[in-house]
């Protein structure tokens, strides 16, 4: 049976690479010693019979998929489809033609015909559109599932029963159309009460039965740092006796850049743990590619396969990486600066550094508390080095220059709202007033890393989906314009005081992966 070292991209969160830069990753992917990739699309593709589904969402057109599939094919790389057919599929619930087939949160209404009608549309269009004969259906994180508009209908259910009833529905219009089925496995857990980290082995051995002998099981985990873990988890796995993938990832959903060092720990006990119980299906998961470049992901890509492989010599590595792509490992990974320089005082993995100092509002900078006044010099001091590297680097110039003026922008705005506060409480009227000078050049910066963002976006990704990057931007550049404006009128004594900064800042108390969106930064009035 065939071995699948892969990566599956995600071209649904507002980062639809373009054809072309597809083919471009696949060929990088291929060098680096994958044979697969998996294109995670939740509503981004055209699918027949459906002309809500992805509407205005800048998804592929059958032709498009069609030619990726095809030039993947000419390289030996197998292109597998990668749908989400039960949670995560929030976006198509704004139109009318599917709110009636959504149980709760994101997720599908199981046991609604729409519902079946809907993905038998999806499988159709899979089938024309892809070769492989495997297809990744989700099937995770439906945390609710059976708590909404299924409560509603059919009374309280069993979540095991709702969830296998689903997956017994969807494995007969896959295997209709010729699809064999692997599900992220994690809601077998939370199905029976469980969860990853929590197993109830007497649960699981009593569904055992439910999961059908011919679906895959894809263990999904991106942040264990210790070998064993994993390896406890392959074996509790395997009393399922299904074929096992194991997924990783790198961290590129996080903000404006990827951190590469954190992801190669994760990664480097993860492959070993693959290597130790012999699991033979791989997959590197890429969630992000919207605030931040695909591309970024590159040197801890190749190192998991080398690890995977046995190469742990981080010297032939990072040769095999300057080889391949023309640029010294060590430099292409210095792209996540921007999330890795305050790593020495700021100990929050699953936060975007670089993200909250952009978009935090300077008067009601609630993440402020965790900022360490006046260490900002390095940032501009590297911002000042990917500026001489845009030029250098031909092909990867532009991931460069927009690091430089991500890292300019930082600069400026990463004091400024503590130093803005701090002279208010002060009534530091001189100080007030240089920093007038301070938000005018942070704004000259911001306007420059705008650019740089949208050239990185277009050359990469279809423009379809940047509309919110003009929302989220141009929210930032007139915030910040209004803060001096409302400033100007406190020197000038047109007011006598500035509401937002007589509030007193609490410690920072954000809570988990939900920071990492946009609008959890920007106000604590957003909801």
């Amino acid at each position: 049976m065939k071995k699948y070292f892969g990566c599956m991209i995600s071209v649904a969160h507002s980062s639809n690479l373009t054809i072309d830069s597809l083919k471009r990753y696949a060929l990088y992917l291929k060098k680096f010693g994958y044979n697969m990739i998996q294109l995670y699309t939740e509503d981004a593709f055209e699918v027949d019979n459906e002309p809500y589904f992805g509407y205005l969402r800048g998804g592929y057109t059958k032709d498009e998929l069609k030619k990726f599939v095809s030039y993947c094919d000419s390289i030996d790389m197998e292109v597998i489809p990668c749908i989400e057919s039960l949670a995560h599929l929030g976006n198509i619930f704004k139109w009318k033609e599917y709110k009636a087939i959504n149980d709760v949160d994101d997720v599908l209404l199981v046991d609604n015909e729409r519902t079946y009608t809907l993905l038998e549309n999806i499988f159709k269009t899979l089938r024309e559109c892809f070769t492989s004969k495997r297809v990744n259906v989700g099937l995770d994180e439906a945390i609710n599932l059976g708590l909404g508009q299924y409560l509603k209908e059919h009374g309280y259910t069993s979540k095991v029963k709702i969830f296998f009833n689903h997956l017994k529905r969807i494995n007969e219009i896959a295997n209709k159309y010729d699809f064999r089925v692997m599900m992220w496995s994690d809601m077998l857990f939370t199905a029976t009460d469980g969860n990853y980290y929590k197993v109830n082995k007497d649960r699981l051995n009593e569904i055992d039965n439910l999961v059908p002998d011919n679906v895959d099981l894809v263990y999904w985990e991106y942040f264990f740092y210790h070998e064993k873990q994993y390896e406890e988890m392959f074996d509790i796995h395997r009393m399922f006796n299904r074929e096992l993938w194991y997924a990783g990832a790198v961290h590129d959903y996080i903000g404006f850049t990827t951190i590469n060092e954190m992801s190669e720990d994760a990664l480097r006990a993860g492959m070993r743990a693959c290597r130790n119980k012999k699991i033979d299906n791989v997959i590197i998961t890429l969630w992000g590619g919207n605030d931040c470049s695909h591309f970024q992901s590159l040197p801890a890509l190749l190192y998991a396969k080398c690890i995977y492989d046995g190469i742990e010599n981080i010297d032939i590595i990072k040769q095999k990486f300057y080889d391949i792509i023309g640029i010294e490992y060590d430099v292409f990974a210095s792209l996540d600066s921007a999330n890795t320089l305050p790593m020495h005082y700021l100990k929050l993995p699953e936060i975007s550094f670089s993200k909250y100092v952009v978009f935090q509002d300077v008067f009601n900078g609630f993440f402020d508390p965790v900022l360490k006044l006046g260490s900002t010099r390095k940032y501009l001091k590297k911002s000042k080095e990917f500026d001489l590297l845009s030029n250098k680097y031909n092909e990867f110039g532009y991931l460069f220059n927009k690091q430089s003026k991500l890292l300019k922008l930082m600069y400026y705005k990463h004091d400024l709202g503590i130093l803005l506060r701090k002279a208010y409480k002060e009534k530091d009227l001189n100080k007030l007033k240089k920093l007038l000078s301070t938000i005018n050049k942070t704004v000259k910066a911001a306007n420059e890393f705008y650019y740089a963002f949208r050239n990185e976006f277009m050359i990469e990704k279809k423009p379809l989906s940047f509309d919110i990057y003009d929302i989220q931007f141009g929210g930032l550049i007139r915030r910040l314009i209004t803060c001096k404006e409302i400033l100007n009128d406190y020197i000038n004594g047109n007011i006598d005081k500035i509401e937002e900064l007589e509030n007193n800042l609490l410690p920072f108390n954000g809570i988990g992966i939900s920071y990492l969106f946009w609008e959890r930064m920007i106000s604590a009035n957003f909801y």
